[in-house]
């Protein structure tokens, strides 16, 4: 399962926005969201911001996938 799947399955299950996310990261609303529906691929540095401005980790939307 992509990262931008569970990123996004996270967010709607804590009630985060897409607003809110480029608010608080810098990244533009409209890639968030071409990314979060699976229509472009989330970058590394888009990732990172994430998990460096929000209180996200990465083993929060891994831990019920098994993946880390």
């Amino acid at each position: 399962m992509k990262i931008q799947h569970l990123l996004a399955k996270y967010l709607k299950e804590h009630g985060i926005t897409i607003s809110y996310l480029a608010r608080v990261t810098g990244i533009q609303y409209e890639l968030l969201r071409r990314s979060l529906n699976e229509n472009r691929v989330m970058t590394a540095d888009e990732l990172a911001s994430v998990l460096t401005n929000t209180e996200i980790k990465i083993e929060d939307l891994t831990k019920t996938q098994n993946i880390v």
